[in-house]
């Protein structure tokens, strides 16, 4: 209650005096980075044996070495017959340098971490495809004299994002083109969309700030008649992404819907599209949920000629390329002994917590909303029909906008009641599947979770 009552206005104070926080730097002239952005253009060379020893030691004791994971999942799909594309996403300030420090004049050579070239060559020299719209971005910026980033974002814009995905499908077309059908029709809808960037979020400032005012950017919504564009699993690309992939795609990012990456890069190749994205943790996330959708016994491989991997280029240095989580395994589907809810009903239950997964502290992390997951044993039905099942898995919101939930503070043995939906109904609806989320380990991890929601949501 106290940190929650000083922080902003001592933040505000730290601002006025040209000083940021332990996630946030100061730019120039209104704009803002990330720190880890900063660390990564700055930093160590991530290839660097001494770097590599001392993340292992580290206490979150990651898997650094990003080479082992791709060549690791670039083996695993050729043996379906499966071609990969790398794209590690350029951050900030690699791209505007000239927006942090006054050295720096529009036009400067892109920067990027002394092991990158090293890095791309030795994937290259193995046969990984790799796709770097950094100078793609470098020579919009110079011809058009506009930003490719978001100023008080973390994200590029969206016509950064539709240069850069005009820029894949030649790459595609090029070095792994795809067998020909008719056209898909998609359309693009120019929409105005503002929103605060997720930097000047993490600043904590006070709710009346006016250093950073929301900014107003156009994105191209796809559709095709009147449905606006959704994932195909029957599409023979799937896109793999992060952040970069979403900000224009799920509405709970602020920055309106249907406009990402995976939606422009399908209009681009005018084809559907699968994808599979999540917030953060780009290094490991995404192929964990393939993963797992495999060992569900739920192909997501099926007929897929090529996958598009997308990630922030910081992952190569601080991310954590776990390669014994990620089998691509094709399980067997099996009967759930937790709790499911049929698609349009829901279920409120009382149970108590047996495990639950932590969310992280707000203002220390770039994402506005986080997801947890939990068991809950001892259920019981508030309308008094009988349950198939005592124990549920399910899934909650813990920080919406920077600010924790009540179920961020949940805890074994306290007892809850929530009322449970589908899951992956509400995905397709609001895109919670995206969100970054903690997970439970195990066996468990294999599970469907339910849509969990606080009773007295919406009024009901």
């Amino acid at each position: 209650v106290v940190g929650g009552a000083l922080l902003p206005p001592v933040q505000a104070t730290r601002v006025h005096i040209g000083l940021g926080n332990e996630k946030a730097y100061l730019g120039r002239a209104g704009w803002l980075f990330y720190r880890p952005d900063i660390d990564y253009v700055t930093g160590p060379a991530f290839l660097d044996t001494r770097h590599l020893r001392a993340r292992v030691l580290s206490p979150a004791a990651p898997q650094p070495d990003p080479r082992k994971a791709i060549l690791q999942f670039a083996g695993q799909l050729q043996e379906r017959g499966i071609r990969l594309v790398l794209m590690p996403t350029p951050v900030k300030p690699m791209v505007e340098p000239e927006r942090f420090a006054a050295s720096f004049k529009p036009g400067a050579p892109l920067l990027n971490n002394p092991s990158y070239a090293s890095f791309v060559a030795e994937l290259q020299a193995a046969g990984v495809l790799v796709f770097d719209g950094g100078e793609a971005m470098a020579r919009a910026k110079q011809s058009a004299g506009q930003a490719q980033y978001l100023a008080t974002d973390t994200h590029w814009t969206p016509a950064a994002m539709q240069a850069v995905a005009a820029q894949l499908k030649e790459f595609i077309e090029k070095h792994a083109p795809l067998a020909r059908m008719p056209p898909a029709n998609y359309k693009r809808i120019p929409v105005k969309v503002s929103n605060l960037g997720d930097i000047a979020v993490m600043m904590k400032l006070p709710a009346s700030q006016t250093l950073y005012p929301k900014e107003e950017v156009v994105i191209q919504q796809v559709v095709r008649g009147e449905p606006q564009w959704r994932p195909d699993p029957e599409a023979d690309v799937l896109l793999l992404g992060d952040s970069f992939s979403n900000i224009y795609s799920a509405n709970n990012m602020g920055w309106g819907e249907a406009a990402g990456l995976a939606e422009q890069l399908s209009f681009e190749l005018q084809r559907p599209l699968d994808a599979m994205v999540r917030n953060d943790a780009g290094a490991h996330a995404t192929r964990e949920m393939l993963s797992q959708e495999l060992a569900r016994g739920r192909n997501r491989l099926a007929g897929k000629k090529l996958v598009i991997w997308q990630f922030a280029m910081r992952e190569l240095a601080s991310g954590d390329w776990r390669t014994e989580s990620t089998p691509m395994k094709l399980g067997a589907a099996r009967e759930s002994r937790f709790l499911q809810v049929a698609e349009g009903q829901a279920r409120i239950v009382t149970g108590i917590i047996r495990e639950a997964t932590t969310a992280p502290r707000p203002g220390t992390v770039t994402y506005l909303d986080h997801v947890i997951q939990a068991r809950l044993t001892d259920l019981q039905a508030a309308d008094g029909r009988p349950l198939d099942a005592s124990d549920a898995f399910i899934a909650i919101y813990s920080m919406r906008n920077q600010v924790w939930t009540d179920a961020a503070r949940y805890r074994v043995g306290q007892k809850v009641t929530l009322r449970l939906r589908n899951f992956d109904e509400e995905h397709r609806q609001s895109k919670i599947g995206s969100v970054k989320a903690s997970l439970l380990e195990g066996d468990i991890a294999l599970e469907t979770a339910c849509w969990a929601e606080p009773v007295g949501v919406g009024g009901k």
